[in-house]
């Protein structure tokens, strides 16, 4: 049902006031109105959609039970999704349209029924349970299959709302019978149904567990895959992947027979399959191996199939293949090249493979094309970052990186530059002897950068290879020349990075240029333990100037900050594996990233091969200490209390609530009895005057209300004749009634009613003439309230 244009542009700030509600009230009760099949529908539709804006409509709760009995199809699904909405939050009102509900489930059509099933197990209200559960045990058993497919769904919402009652109905037992049902529809909302059940390991009862998957039942399941479809078929594989074959053949029988299923167009269909070969050749390293070759077709081609988020997934599997076997999927770099219209996130993926899969055979073809992407303004400084990662994996590619980064550097792109000087320090921090190839770069291309990084990356090179560059004091000049005013500004953290950078680079080119860069030196020290506040940079300063202080200072601050080479830097060290202790600490992460990958790979097919990370990093808070732990769990236990408080405290104001509404509606009842009309027990009347009083009395009033039962001629008279009203008239059958009614107060006020009642539209209507209104209504609502009662 599309709601109205103006309505959504009107309401679309989502604000609506009191009195809106009230009118949409008014018009729920409007019988004229009402009686529109357009009108209705329209309101109806009205209501859902300030409901799906967030506004409150449960105030309306009462009048659309009324209007539930419709016979409309939209209108139904209209209300009954009201209903089953506002149905917690109006426990004691819901309770009057389960008669509604039960009577739809009785329905010749079988949409209805499996609407009125719907709507009966998304009440989720406990005191109700007891008229659910029946409808939903009768659903299994319904001639429609799509009855029971609900009904197999409304078996999985009784387990959450009413653990109780599917254990006592033994569901879970009907689901596995019911899994071979002959409809395919059906089967899989079992199979997708017992595929959640199993997965609650630690809080389902005991009964649930995967004793019940046998071999005869996955044969059957296998059998009839190709009927399911495939949301339902990816259910069905992910149910035969928790069956241990009890044999190595019969395990080879599966995985045969699911090999076809690669070829699919569904790409999850193909990394359900291929879950359950990874599954199944576990604990089999040779066979694993086969495994990840046989799917390297399907994932290559899952890539290449034009839909970048498959795509993208289909990158991090191959991420984590290229992790467990390297080199699956080197001859394939090609498929992993830019298209002019992948997205950002899917040219991230790709540079990432790319970084795994180059070797000695592919790098130049590699480097050729990520060089056409390097003035790409969203993934340039990306492209240059992997063209360094090659650079560092490869030594032979120097030259060719070179000429890249010179090209980039003249292009003068700020991202693309930045990450340039960046990417030439992590090559000749790793090999320093290349430095002829890149540092003359600087000098050819040298002009103020934006991020720091690249800044701390510059003076890097300036201080580590100053000696190999003529004008390397007049370079750091400008840098030294702002120190002062930098640690000047209110907020001097910014410029930590690259104080503590250009205090390293000039004192270590202090002993290669000792005449140019003394007098920077004693600026920059000067300039920083004046003016730095305390901190690591005001302390390094200081170590360096009392190092320098003592008689053999000049000798050993030597041999810190500059040593015969690079190469003999202690950083070196670290990264050879000389320095003992920082091998331990390397070897430890090594251990631990390698912890990390197996969790990574036992959960493969899902979220954590996409992150990279266990289950537990992002569904759980990181443990990072027992303290932490202790804590943690204090703060829960806290919330847990203040939470039954908060609850206890809504539960006795709701209490006080209610007592203080039935208080108040029977003072208005006593009141409203006080002042209602007292009518004559059986005025007498003729029916020569009924007819003439109708003539002369205007009409008053007319009431209309929906007639839930059929009409009974010989009952509705019977209930007419022990009012205190006089029945003149009656005459018609159930699809056609006429009575005519008269009444006459104590103030001697007459009125007469033609009551009508229609057993096709199942409407029952009131029209009264009198000269009293306020008589009329009451009068009308009186004979309403006595036939329908």
């Amino acid at each position: 049902m599309a709601y109205r244009a103006e309505e959504k542009d009107s309401k679309s700030a989502v604000q609506i006031t009191k009195g809106e509600v009230t009118a949409i009230r008014a018009i729920l009760k409007d019988s004229e109105i009402m009686r529109n099949p357009k009108q209705r529908q329209h309101t109806f539709s009205r209501v859902m959609f300030y409901v799906s804006q967030g506004i409150n409509m449960s105030p309306l709760f009462s009048d659309m039970i009324i209007h539930a009995a419709t016979k409309d199809f939209v209108e139904k699904k209209l209300i009954y999704q009201y209903l089953t909405y506002y149905a917690p939050s109006n426990e004691d009102k819901a309770l009057l349209c389960i008669n509604t509900f039960q009577k739809d489930f009785q329905s010749n059509n079988p949409q209805i029924r499996g609407l009125a099933l719907k709507s009966l197990s998304s009440l989720r209200v406990q005191s109700l349970n007891e008229y659910i559960i029946p409808c939903i045990t009768a659903g299994l058993t319904d001639m429609s299959p799509y009855v029971r497919s609900v009904a197999v769904i409304a078996c999985l919402k009784t387990f959450y709302f009413a653990r109780d009652f599917f254990d006592e109905q033994k569901y879970l037992e009907k689901l596995f019978e019911m899994a071979r049902d002959s409809d395919p529809t059906v089967s899989g909302n079992c199979i997708s149904a017992l595929n959640e059940l199993l997965g609650f390991t630690t809080s389902a009862p005991t009964t649930l567990s995967s004793q019940h998957i046998t071999k005869s039942l996955i044969i059957y399941l296998l059998g009839r895959l190709d009927s399911y479809n495939e949301w339902h078929m990816q259910a069905v594989l992910r149910f035969v992947k928790r069956y241990k074959p009890t044999s190595e053949d019969e395990m080879f029988d599966i995985m045969n027979l699911l090999d076809i299923y690669f070829r699919s167009n569904n790409a999850g269909l193909v990394i359900a399959v291929a879950e359950i070969f990874l599954e199944y050749s576990s604990t089999d390293s040779q066979l694993s191996n086969a495994v990840i070759k046989r799917l390297v077709d399907p994932l290559i081609t899952m890539v290449i199939s034009g839909n970048p988020e498959v795509a993208f997934v289909a990158i991090k599997f191959i991420l984590s293949f290229e992790h467990r076997l390297p080199g699956s999927f080197v001859k394939h770099h090609q498929v992993f090249y830019f298209k002019w219209n992948d997205p950002v996130y899917l040219k991230q993926a790709k540079l990432t493979i790319l970084r795994e899969i180059v070797n000695e055979q592919n790098w130049r073809p590699i480097l050729q094309e990520l060089e056409q992407y390097s003035i790409d303004a969203l993934v340039g400084a990306q492209v240059i970052d992997t063209i360094g990662f090659v650079g560092i994996k490869i030594p032979d590619s120097f030259g060719v990186i070179s000429r890249i980064i010179t090209d980039t550097l003249q292009f003068e792109q700020q991202s693309t530059t930045s990450a340039a000087i960046i990417t030439v320090r992590d090559i000749l921090r790793r090999y320093p002897s290349a430095y002829p190839q890149f540092i003359p770069l600087i000098g050819q291309h040298f002009y103020s950068f934006e991020t720091n990084e690249a800044k701390c990356a510059l003076i890097f090179l300036i201080g580590h290879f100053g000696e190999h560059i003529p004008s390397s004091p007049y370079l750091l000049e400008p840098f030294v020349e702002r120190v002062a005013d930098e640690l000047s500004e209110a907020n001097p953290l910014p410029f930590v990075d690259i104080h503590i950078s250009l205090l390293n680079a000039t004192t270590r080119l202090f002993f290669f240029r000792p005449k140019e860069v003394q007098p920077l030196l004693g600026k920059l020290l000067g300039d920083i333990i004046s003016t730095a506040a305390q901190g690591v940079v005001r302390d390094s300063a200081l170590v360096v100037y009392r190092m320098l202080s003592q008689p053999d200072g000049y000798a050993k601050t030597q041999s810190v900050f500059a040593p015969d080479s690079i190469a003999e830097s202690r950083f070196q060290r670290m990264l050879s594996g000389e320095e003992e202790g920082v091998a331990l600490i390397g070897a430890s992460f090594a251990e631990e990233e390698a912890g990390t990958q197996d969790e990574v790979w036992r959960e493969w097919g899902s979220l954590s091969t996409v992150y990279n990370h266990p289950e537990d990093y992002f569904t759980r808070p990181p443990v990072l200490s027992v303290l932490f732990n202790r804590q943690l769990r204090q703060a829960e236990k806290e919330a847990t209390v203040r939470r039954e408080h908060e609850e206890r405290a809504k539960r006795e104001q709701a209490e006080k609530d209610r007592v203080e509404q039935e208080e108040l509606a029977r003072r208005l009842a006593e009141q409203a009895l006080v002042s209602e009309p007292q009518f004559l027990r059986k005025a007498a009347c003729s029916p020569q005057d009924f007819q003439r009083l109708w003539k002369e009395l205007p009409e008053a009033a007319s009431e209309e209300l929906p007639l839930s039962d059929p009409i009974d001629v010989a009952e509705w008279k019977g209930k007419v004749d022990r009012s205190e009203f006089t029945l003149i008239a009656c005459g018609g059958n159930a699809q056609n009634l006429k009575m005519f009614i008269y009444g006459k107060s104590s103030s001697a006020d007459v009125v007469l009613a033609d009551v009508r009642g229609n057993g096709q539209t199942e409407m029952l209507t009131c029209t009264v003439h009198s000269k009293n209104e306020d008589l009329a209504s009451q009068f009308a609502m009186s004979i309403l309230t006595i036939l329908t009662d």
